[in-house]
Parts: C-alpha cells; sequence; structure tokens
C-alpha cells in the first residue's frame, strides 16, 4: 500500500459517511461522534505504527485498518438508532459486508483487502481468533488504538467529547462481585456481567488486561486514564484492589521495550 492508496480510500470514506448526514438532530450527533472517533483513532494508530518502527507500506495498511475499523457503525445507527451491538447486529461483521458490497477495497491487492478485512471483523471480539502473524498483529494494533481513543473520550473534561455512562446501567454507587473477581483473575470482566454503571466503568478500566503494545500501556499511564476512571468509582476495598492490580498491570507492561 502506499499514501497515494490512502488518501484516495479516505476521500471514499469522507464521502461515505456524509451520506448518513441527517436533519435528524440525534442522528447527526451520533454520526459525527463515530466520524470524529474513526479521525482519532487514524492518529493513534500512525502514532503506534511510528513506535512500532513500521515501514510506510505496513503504515499505510494500518492506518487504512484503522479508517474502517467503524465503517459499520454508521449503518448500524441509521438504521437501529443504538451502537449496542446486543441489541442490533455486530458493527465489525456489518462492517466487512460493507467493504465487500461497495468493493472500495478492489484497488488493493487481495491478500491487503484480506488484511483490512479481517482486522476488522476482529477488533471488537472478546478474543482474537487463530490467524496469519500479520493479521493477528494487525487485529492487535486496531484494538488498541480503538480503546486508547475510547479511555479519552471516558475520561475528558470536555462534555462535547465526553462519553457517558449507558442509562440503562444506573448509577456509580455499587460494583458487582463477580465483576471484580474476573478482574482481580487477570481477566477482561465479561460485558454481559454488566449491572451498574460502576461495572461498565470497571469493564473499561479491564480493557488493560487486553492491551498489546508498550507504547499503549506508557499512553495509558501518561494521560492517567486508569486514575481518571478510578475516581469515577464509589471509594471501597474492592475498588481499591483491582486499581492497584490494574495499576502495577499497567506500570510492568508500560516498561517493556517493545
Amino acid at each position: 500500500m502506499t499514501k497515494s492508496d490512502v488518501r484516495s480510500l479516505r476521500s471514499w470514506f469522507t464521502e461515505y459517511v456524509k451520506t448518513f448526514y441527517s436533519d435528524d438532530a440525534d442522528i447527526q450527533a451520533h454520526i459525527r461522534l463515530k466520524e470524529q472517533h474513526t479521525a482519532r483513532v487514524c492518529e493513534r494508530m500512525i502514532e503506534l505504527s511510528c513506535a512500532l518502527r513500521l515501514d510506510m507500506e505496513q503504515t499505510a495498511l494500518a492506518e487504512t485498518v484503522a479508517l474502517f475499523h467503524d465503517v459499520g457503525r454508521f449503518r448500524q445507527y441509521a438504521r437501529y438508532r443504538t451502537f449496542n451491538d446486543f441489541r442490533s447486529e455486530d458493527h465489525a461483521c456489518l462492517g466487512v459486508r460493507i467493504l465487500r458490497e461497495t468493493g472500495v477495497l478492489s484497488q488493493l491487492p487481495q491478500s491487503e483487502q484480506q488484511l483490512v478485512q479481517k482486522a476488522v471483523r476482529y477488533h471488537n471480539g472478546r478474543d482474537i481468533p487463530d490467524d496469519s502473524a500479520e493479521a493477528v498483529f494487525l487485529a492487535k494494533m486496531i484494538r488498541d488504538a480503538d480503546k486508547i481513543d475510547i479511555l479519552a473520550m471516558i475520561t475528558s473534561e470536555d462534555e462535547l467529547l465526553r462519553m457517558l455512562p449507558s442509562p440503562e446501567f444506573g448509577g456509580m454507587t455499587q460494583v458487582s462481585p463477580g465483576t471484580v473477581e474476573f478482574v482481580l483473575r487477570g481477566q477482561v470482566a465479561r460485558f454481559e456481567h454488566i449491572r451498574t454503571a460502576a461495572d461498565q466503568m470497571l469493564f473499561r478500566m479491564s480493557w488493560l488486561l487486553d492491551m498489546n503494545f508498550a507504547w499503549t500501556f506508557q499512553t495509558v499511564r501518561r494521560q492517567e486514564y486508569l486514575e481518571k476512571m478510578a475516581a469515577q468509582l464509589p471509594q471501597n476495598d474492592s475498588v481499591r484492589r483491582v486499581v492497584e492490580y490494574l495499576a502495577e498491570y499497567r506500570d510492568q507492561r508500560a516498561a517493556e521495550t517493545v
């Protein structure tokens, strides 16, 4: 892939997103939210590529994955009025279908088309399936870049950017023992076990256990995302144990050389 390929794909993406612009304020706000999220994830992906010392072709491929990782979100919200995959459909699968339906990747070699589609498909799953080393590597990259921007949104002081807790989960006053136990076992908390907004925050904090690169952990530490999320939770022994566990894990991984 070349920079010229990326520029062409960016132009296509811009025009594609515009087809979902709406006079409905709710739809427009959510479409723009994901459009801006995509732009930031592309920036994070380039930063990660630099940290990993990827060459220009590898960086272009990684940026393409970032550009299209949430391409399914726009049709998802326009059709279902939600970004909740459980209440609509898996946005990653939808994104892959859109890439295939539109033929937007047809200018690329077949091998690169497949890599982009696999990384998009794998970016939101609980685990990355067994696959080629290159497909798994790209999937790890986009999962990290995506999570970094979501953590930035969760902890932002800008009300226009900040991602608020889902209203169906109620308040921040209580954490469920099951969620705490999962994290303290070194596992990402399960979405299906979320009962409160505090559980949802712990779930997102536990994403640290699914991050892959030293750059990602260094970013989390530098931006104090863990501390900012913890400050929104009830201050009790269970929460303190989780925060201490995750902080130690973060610092260990941030000290790695790759």
